[in-house]
């Protein structure tokens, strides 16, 4: 856990642009390893923490990402993490179908 001085100054318990509701404090978060850390792709991880995201990861942003996999072309998402899902979305359609990173 991190906690930052800005944000106990400003008397808030989590970044503005963080999704939590309105009377909510985040206790925890989930951030995977990047799965080409170590040397090589670890499938297992990947597969690991995709089954967390599906089972606990805003729908919105998993039906994008979902669109986006399926190679359906998808307009820019008006909110940061819907651009963002789509920027990882996007990377990992690249990886899958291409020779990977050079």
């Amino acid at each position: 856990m991190q906690i930052l001085p800005k944000l106990l100054r400003q008397r808030r318990s989590h970044a503005a642009t963080a999704p939590i509701p309105a009377g909510l404090v985040p206790i925890g978060s989930l951030q995977p390893p990047h799965p080409l850390a170590g040397g090589g792709f670890d499938a297992a991880r990947h597969r690991a923490f995709q089954a967390l995201l599906a089972a606990f990861g805003d729908p919105d942003l998993l039906a994008l990402k979902r669109r986006v996999l399926a190679g359906e072309a998808v307009p820019p998402p008006a909110t940061r993490a819907g651009r963002g899902s789509l920027r990882v979305a996007q990377a990992q359609a690249r990886w899958r179908d291409g020779p990977g990173p050079a």
